[in-house]
């Protein structure tokens, strides 16, 4: 064991000897605290402090439980498996299943998962005839959520609600206990809140675990919610020998119930605490952690603390200000590939966004220019639900013809149309001969015919209009969006920024690609999504992956990108009054690298399919100069594709670093001198738009034009590509 503390910093070891009473260890990113909590504990075991089986340490994630088991066995070269090393849910597993029957279950309560909830409230809005169009099941599934992990139930909600909607929410929560109880089930929380509930009511229960456990561990202490902390206080309160490890800075998840105030008020919670600051960190270069803590610094609610290391000085960091979102990807596939020359792998690299949805622009770059990629934490773009679903509704007024599209919309949003009505359709088609779109015309079922409706009014409108305007009358008409809107869910949310980046992805197409068809669009998209799904799977790519995904990941070359006002820190931070956890995820995705360290922001980004200009994340001024801010311009990025007479042209070009790349567009190379119809385009000129219309142009920077259109609002467009000509 002293082989071990040799290999600890003065603070690590200190942490690993202190073993009476309250222990706070606050530990920076990447300063070793898996290895301190696991030394820890085989300290412990092996001096004769406890026992095995007297020693309970909580963790967030089965993996991390795993991982500090098989680290103590390794060290004591013993088998430690009667010590209880898991997460809140599965020592509250634990519990439950010795002594369920004195919170009203039986032994052997089931467990539901988010299907069963969602199941379980469906027959309960059945039961109060709501509908579940308004009354969305997955709003109840977040609202129950978080009234349990704020141990409140129905009967005080109700009594603190002040309009119907919220009474009849009450109602739905206390029919959902109710039938949980009658059906000897419980959800995830309900597992955290009886497991409180036993220890607090039931005396005898209570002495003999905290009799047991003498020594009480706590990971991730900061992403502790309030039902958390009572149960890891309720374990720990005969001895008081309870060590939390966290980091304040590193309080992310605020937004699911976390509540910073555990960790910053356990030295409130305690007496006599013990804390110890973990500030040597062994991952990051001195630039790096400069930028980090330069940052960090601004936020109140936290512990002082300033991470230093031992490692070299590294490379400036920077931030690159492109011209627009897509140049940004540009930007970033462009140094990944300059940084492969010299000698690095794929692997070596991760793009850390704010949101899902702006992974696009990167996964379309990253085919372009042959780089693997694997998304962490969400999926790629086009394999997104929301995604396909637009797609597929595209492909079925493209094609009336294509079944597996009608199978995916019929029914998409919820429209009561079930398997055995799509079989009907199939039986006409066969016994009356006639075509899958005849089949939906005649069709006597109610539901339909409803439905052939809606479809054949956007039909006959589909030629006249754009494709973003095309895309608005698919989700105004089919009731898409409306439905997302009422589910008011994070998910929900989510799914709707990604449809707000499709449909930015339409306008780019617009604005670049003269006369582009739905036909076209969706030949575009199918040769996008077959290189997709050919790529290779294998270990070695690019790591794309929101900032809260990456807490607890490392990589040698990060990039962070969408520096923006708005994005980053978002506007809901913003407007809510949240800029110190949205400043606390920028300090983790910072300390996520480790040797190089880039960011980036556009200048020009489509926000809700609008251009918007956008201002730089006030981030970026915080970090003062550890951070050097630097214009990005490149001469190959005025390559723009435009499509000619809007057929497609598909061959493969090498060139400008496209290598590997199927090209689905005819190059042209932007000059210096703009078309001859274009020249001396001033403000105040009237101009005409082929997708737009007419509209006045407001100002003019260079090759941008800001151009207001009555009935689109403020473009920002290239001079050289945008399909416009001056009128008098």
């Amino acid at each position: 064991m002293n082989n071990i503390l040799d290999r600890l910093n003065a603070s690590q070891r200190e942490a690993v000897l202190y073993n009476s009473g309250p222990l706070l260890i606050m530990a920076g990113a990447g300063s070793g605290k898996t290895r301190v909590v696991t030394y820890k504990i085989a300290y412990l075991i092996e001096n004769g402090f406890a026992s095995e089986n007297e020693i309970l340490a909580i963790t967030f994630t089965n993996k991390a439980a795993k991982e500090m088991k098989d680290r103590v066995a390794s060290f004591l070269n013993k088998d430690v498996s009667p010590m209880w090393i898991g997460t809140f849910h599965s020592i509250a597993l634990r519990l439950l299943r010795r002594h369920a029957n004195l919170v009203g279950y039986t032994n052997s309560f089931t467990i539901y998962d988010r299907d069963n909830q969602i199941t379980l409230i469906k027959d309960i809005l059945k039961e109060l005839e709501l509908d579940p169009k308004t009354y969305v099941p997955s709003y109840f599934i977040a609202l129950i959520s978080n009234l349990k992990m704020q141990n409140m139930d129905a009967d005080e909600y109700e009594s603190i609600s002040d309009s119907y909607r919220k009474k009849t929410d009450a109602e739905v929560y206390r029919r959902y206990q109710k039938k949980m109880l009658e059906y000897d089930a419980m959800d995830f929380d309900d597992m955290i809140c009886n497991c409180v509930r036993l220890l607090e009511e039931n005396e005898d229960v209570r002495q003999i675990y905290q009799e047991r456990f003498k020594y009480v561990f706590v990971d991730e202490y900061q992403d502790t919610n309030f039902m958390q902390y009572k149960m890891a206080k309720l374990f720990s309160d005969m001895y008081k020998n309870i060590c939390v490890v966290g980091d304040a800075d590193q309080s992310i998840y605020g937004w699911r119930g976390a509540d910073i105030r555990n960790i910053l008020n356990f030295e409130k919670d305690y007496k006599n605490v013990k804390t110890i600051l973990l500030e040597q960190n062994y991952r990051s270069t001195k630039n790096i952690l400069k930028a980090a803590n330069k940052i960090i610094k601004n936020n109140d609610e936290r512990k002082e603390k300033n991470l230093w290391t031992d490692n070299q000085d590294g490379d400036d960091v920077y931030c690159y200000i492109t011209q627009s979102n897509v140049e940004e990807s540009y930007f970033v596939a462009q140094k990944i590939k300059e940084l492969l020359d010299e000698g690095y792998k794929e692997s070596d690299f991760a793009i850390l966004y704010r949101t899902n949805a702006q992974s696009r622009s990167f996964e379309d770059m990253f085919l372009k220019f042959g780089i693997k990629y694997n998304i962490v934490g969400g999926v790629k773009f086009y394999d997104r639900k929301e995604i396909k679903d637009i797609l597929a509704y595209f492909k079925f007024l493209d094609n009336t013809n294509d079944f597996i599209s009608l199978k995916r919309i019929i029914n998409t949003p919820k429209r009561g149309i079930g398997d055995k009505s799509i079989e009907s359709i199939t039986g006409d088609m066969i016994s009356k001969n006639i075509s899958l779109y005849d089949a939906l015309s005649i069709s006597t079922n109610k539901k339909i015919k409803e439905f052939f409706e809606v479809i054949e009014s956007i039909k006959k409108l589909k030629d006249n209009v754009t494709l973003s305007e095309l895309y608005d009358l698919v989700l105004d008409r089919t009731d898409y969006l409306n439905a997302l809107e009422r589910e008011n869910t994070v998910e929900a949310r989510t799914r709707i920024e990604n449809l707000d980046e499709f449909r930015s992805l339409l306008l780019d197409y617009e604005d670049n690609y003269d006369n582009i068809t739905l036909k076209d669009f969706l030949g575009e998209i199918s040769l996008l999504t077959d290189l997709d799904k050919t790529e290779d799977k294998g270990g070695d790519a690019v790591t794309m992956i929101t900032m809260h995904s990456a807490k607890g990941l490392e990589y040698n070359i990060v990039f962070i990108v969408g520096m923006e006002d708005g994005l980053f820190p978002s506007e809901r931070a913003i407007e809510e009054g949240s800029l110190e956890e949205e400043r606390r995820l920028c300090y983790v995705a910072l300390t996520r690298a480790m040797k190089k360290l880039f960011l980036s922001l556009a200048k020009e980004r489509r926000v809700y399919g609008q251009s918007i200009i956008s201002k730089p994340s006030r981030f970026i001024d915080e970090a003062e100069d550890a951070i050097k801010v630097v214009s990005y311009r490149s001469d190959k990025f005025d390559e723009r594709p435009i499509l000619e007479n809007a057929s497609l042209n598909k061959s493969v070009y090498k060139e400008r670093g496209f290598d590997k790349t199927v090209s689905r567009f005819k190059s042209y190379v932007g000059t210096d001198t703009a078309p001859s119809d274009k020249k001396d385009i001033k403000a105040g000129d009237k101009i005409k738009h082929k997708a737009f219309g007419e509209g006045m142009v407001v100002s003019v920077n260079g090759k941008n034009l800001t151009i207001s259109f009555p009935n689109k609002g403020i473009k920002i467009l290239n001079i050289d590509f945008a399909p416009i000509k001056r009128i008098d």
